[in-house]
């Protein structure tokens, strides 16, 4: 009996852990947008947010960030960006573009020089 109790005591605690994390979100989020799409992109975030268990604008929020970081990989690659100013789009550290960029197989521009001159 004990045991469903604190079960049951863990499970409470974790929703409310969980609607208190949702409430700080929120109150991060303070601007509402309205977008039009195209019907085959709603299906596939219909989809996206079916298959996840997340609501459609937490997905439309996990896609933005993901192509946030396409779009900065893109860029640096392209030679149009710095690999700082990718970071910075991405919302991520430089080590992190740095570990994604390796991962990706995308060599770094910085030059030896450019290197040794940040270690001072």
């Amino acid at each position: 009996m004990n045991n469903i109790l604190n079960f049951e005591k863990q499970s409470k605690e974790k929703k409310l852990n969980k609607d208190n994390n949702s409430l700080k979100l929120m109150k991060k989020m303070q601007s509402v947008m309205t977008i039009r799409l195209r019907e085959e992109d709603i299906k596939i975030l219909k989809e996206i947010s079916s298959k996840e268990k997340i609501d459609k604008s937490a997905a439309v929020r996990e896609l933005i960030g993901l192509g946030k970081v396409y779009f900065a990989i893109s860029k640096y690659r392209d030679g149009k960006i710095s690999i700082g100013k990718a970071a910075e789009i991405a919302s991520i550290s430089i080590s992190e573009m740095i570990d994604i960029l390796s991962k990706l197989g995308i060599k770094s521009k910085l030059e030896i020089i450019d290197y040794l001159e940040g270690a001072y």
